[in-house]
């Protein structure tokens, strides 16, 4: 979350970027996710150069509206459509996009064409408007050499997702795409140490994506995928164990977890998973939202394979009372009394 401060200054820092990127457009990126765009105080310097830049547009175009020129068009062009996606009238649902300026660049190039036209040979001499025509295909061709260039970055999701983490690596949408754009490669590559990089980079991307973002279900769920990956691999449980209770803390509600444990209680690894599911149980139990009500579901897993257990069975009792299931609490509470 942000404060009103930060929310006001990080929209005034994406729409400096606007018109930065209309001056510049590079680099560019398709991801502008929190936090692409990073949490900023309106007392920043880069919000601050902002507000007087648009605040200087705002006044210019008030006193000069009646002259109707095509400046003051421009002006007013861009500010109003651009407002519409500024966040500052209504949420927009990500703090900057390319494409949210547009219908606001429009303005800009009728700006930029109308001096280089009208201007050209004031500013410039007797061939102002030969000079100014003559630069203003040089930056044709440079931006549109920047178009081009830009293309190969569209060839698949791992070309796309990689150019957009080297732009906008504080977006969690872009590392954990980035994520599963890798471990998409890896369940199609053969050879093993190309499998253990691609594993590498996949754990690296989701952990990023989950430092910005902790609750991030595609995140977690890639991470999830390099963790049982590499367990198949080496058969390691408490590397296992170790990695997968963070994530099951966090987002215990991934079903793909229920799965895996399903598939590793047929695969025997039942007694080896019993101190980890009380472990996970408890942890789950001590929360004060809505993850508590999955406490049941590892106590149980460790009440299937040890029912005997006095200790383990007032857990579970206690995790069933507090979920509203008096009648099951009950029953395990009974029970408990007569184990020692």
């Amino acid at each position: 979350g942000m404060t009103p401060i930060e929310k006001m200054g990080s929209i005034l820092y994406t729409l400096g970027k606007y018109l930065v990127l209309m001056i510049w457009p590079y680099p560019l990126s398709h991801d502008y996710y929190p936090y692409a765009i990073p949490k900023t105080s309106l007392f920043s310097i880069i919000p601050l150069i902002s507000l007087l830049a648009y605040a200087g547009l705002i006044i210019i175009g008030i006193k000069q509206f009646k002259s109707k020129s095509i400046f003051v068009y421009s002006i007013w062009f861009y500010l109003i459509t651009l407002s519409i996606v500024s966040n500052i009238v209504i949420n927009v649902g990500t703090f900057m996009n390319e494409r949210f300026i547009f219908m606001a660049s429009l303005g800009f190039c009728l700006a930029v064409a109308h001096l280089f036209y009208s201007y050209g040979a004031k500013l410039l001499g007797k061939n102002g408007l030969v000079i100014s025509t003559a630069l203003f295909f040089i930056i044709a061709v440079i931006f549109g050499t920047l178009s081009f260039l830009r293309v190969p970055v569209w060839k698949d999701a791992l070309s796309l997702n990689k150019a957009a983490v080297e732009v906008s690596g504080g977006s969690a949408r872009a590392n954990s795409f980035m994520s599963t754009a890798v471990f998409e490669e890896y369940k199609v590559t053969t050879d093993k140490a190309k499998q253990e990089e691609l594993l590498d980079q996949t754990e690296y991307y989701a952990k990023k994506a989950i430092e910005i973002f902790p609750d991030y279900n595609n995140a977690n769920l890639m991470l999830i995928g390099a963790v049982t990956e590499r367990f198949k691999m080496n058969h390691d449980i408490q590397y296992y164990t170790e990695n997968m209770k963070p994530i099951i803390i966090r987002r215990p509600d991934i079903p793909f977890i229920v799965e895996f444990s399903t598939y590793l209680k047929d695969k025997g690894y039942g007694e080896a998973l019993y101190p980890f599911y009380i472990d996970v149980g408890k942890s789950l139990l001590k929360l004060n939202d809505k993850r508590r009500g999955w406490s049941i579901q590892y106590l149980q897993y460790a009440y299937e394979i040890n029912p005997n257990n006095k200790d383990l069975v007032l857990t579970l009792a206690k995790a069933y009372e507090l979920a509203g299931n008096t009648s099951r609490a009950k029953l395990l509470f009974d029970a408990a009394q007569q184990l020692q």
